[in-house]
């Protein structure tokens, strides 16, 4: 018989909707339970899990909370430290990004926000866009290098003012979001470091010139969503699969409970296995008596929320998208029993047959 020969294969239909009332569960996060339908091995046997299918609606904002936030500081202020946030939402153009960040540098006093913060809502009201790039002509693929920049001109009822504030930085820090990918800046690794800026930000006695330093990404920072499980799995990944707030061994490969990885496109995620183990893992464990499946960004965190976070929506002023709403998904699961019997080393060959009694080689006539 051959190594790891299939001796039974079934398949899983899952589904991660209907979610029974305080169970724990989630449609983003659940746990799957055989009952007495638990699969189990012997001894020369063991379980592989394989992904056939899966399909999961896109719904959340490319732009979110895990890519739209930094930190605002100057020299000059009455308050020298500021956020500012990004509008959650997708984003038709490269401009239309470009036109979000530059409002959300601006920002405004009262929530606390952006350059008019810095100011302390004093002599000025607002602030004019000019010379925004990528500009409106542009759409998906026009000619552009995809790089935003635009000048801040302070004004008060309409009117120019003088521009006060100077060595404006932007930091765009590594454990708090992805927004250096976004619009195309450098990511802080130190957060202590008070000096960094993680785009290009001059400013004159009349305006503030914001240049980026590198290609945009309109459609966000999650081209895959990750679908996890609890089971004991032989498969690997690198450090940085796992965590976005640990620089330290991110180049080491170890151990993983990742079961696929599924592009994100406009509307859905859908995957269907195109070869006979494409995403599969080769389990240590001897039966399967319940599965959790999750969902995750390419950092270990769940969809569109901060590492860690209990949040049960992902995009909406909903709170409770993943067990009342549409954030689910269906998966199709093969788990197959593998035998694990080691090729034989000597033929088993069966000795020739004697005939019985005598032959009379010359009979008699």
């Amino acid at each position: 018989m051959a190594l790891n020969e299939i001796a039974s294969s079934t398949n899983l239909y899952l589904d991660s909707n209907r979610i029974i009332p305080n169970s724990g569960n989630r449609g983003d996060s659940y746990d799957f339970q055989l009952g007495s339908r638990a699969i189990q091995v012997h001894n020369g046997e063991r379980l592989r899990v394989v992904l056939q299918e899966f399909n999961m609606a896109k719904v959340w904002s490319d732009v979110n909370s895990t890519n739209n936030e930094a930190l605002l500081r100057c020299d000059t202020a009455v308050n020298p430290l500021g956020g500012i946030e990004i509008q959650s939402q997708n984003y038709k153009s490269a401009h239309d990004l470009a036109t979000a960040f530059a409002n959300a540098l601006i920002g405004d006093n009262a929530t606390g926000r952006g350059l008019l913060y810095a100011l302390g809502g004093v002599g000025v009201d607002a602030y004019s866009i000019t010379g925004l790039l990528p500009d409106s002509s542009t759409g998906i693929n026009g000619t552009t290098d995809n790089i935003i920049q635009f000048t801040l001109t302070p004004e008060l009822v309409g009117v120019a003012q003088p521009q006060t504030l100077t060595n404006i930085r932007l930091q765009m820090l590594e454990i708090k979001a992805d927004m250096a990918e976004l619009i195309g800046g450098n990511t802080q690794k130190d957060a202590t470091d008070t000096a960094f800026n993680s785009i290009s930000i001059t400013s004159d006695a009349t305006s503030i010139v914001v240049k980026c330093l590198y290609p945009c990404i309109r459609t966000g920072t999650c081209p895959y969503i990750y679908l996890r499980t609890n089971l004991n799995g032989s498969s690997q990944q690198s450090a940085s699969i796992n965590s976005d707030d640990n620089t330290a061994g991110r180049d080491e490969i170890f151990g993983t409970n990742l079961i696929g990885r599924i592009p994100v496109n406009t509307e859905y995620c859908n995957y269907t296995a195109l070869t006979e183990r494409a995403f599969y893992l080769d389990l240590g464990q001897h039966n399967i008596s319940s599965i959790r499946l999750y969902i995750t960004d390419n950092h270990n965190r769940p969809i569109n929320r901060e590492a860690g976070s209990s949040a049960q929506t992902a995009s909406g002023t909903g709170l409770n998208q993943s067990t009342l709403c549409n954030l689910n998904f269906s998966a199709v699961l093969r788990v197959d029993v593998l035998l694990k019997r080691e090729p034989s080393q000597n033929l088993n060959l069966m000795p020739p047959t004697r005939p019985m009694g005598k032959i009379n080689i010359n009979p008699k006539t």
